[in-house]
């Protein structure tokens, strides 16, 4: 699925991986404190920019399902790299929201490390 929706998107699948890995640890079903859903975590904030964009009308609880949560999470890196033209920059406001890392240089940092590290690892392995 993440190989999928990378190709249609434009995304690494090794950073896909690596943000499934780094959010719920590959848990479809994971709910963070926050209401985070799925593999990879979206945020209803997520999901409404996914939906006003492309036409879907999905809630929160549909993205129980690894295939529309994995969509929604590629798309929305996706539209923040469109955004911010740099994957550091697009895994920070991935973490804590566009709005927060265009008023702080380090607002998210410590997340993207941790993803780009995971990404690398990922592709070591698959090399």
């Amino acid at each position: 699925l993440a190989q999928k929706w990378g190709a249609i998107y434009g995304v690494p699948l090794s950073l896909i991986l690596a943000v499934i890995f780094k959010e719920s640890g590959g848990n479809p079903l994971a709910k963070g404190p926050t209401g985070d859903w799925g593999l990879m975590q979206i945020t209803q904030p997520a999901l409404t920019d996914f939906n006003n964009k492309t036409g879907h009308n999905w809630n929160l609880l549909e993205l129980q399902d690894a295939d529309k949560n994995i969509q929604v999470g590629t798309w929305y890196l996706s539209w923040l790299y469109s955004q911010l033209k740099d994957w550091t920059k697009t895994l920070r406001a991935y973490n804590v929201g566009i709005g927060r890392i265009k008023q702080s240089e380090t607002a998210g940092i410590w997340y993207a490390s941790d993803v780009l590290a995971i990404q690398k690892k990922i592709e070591e392995v698959n090399v």
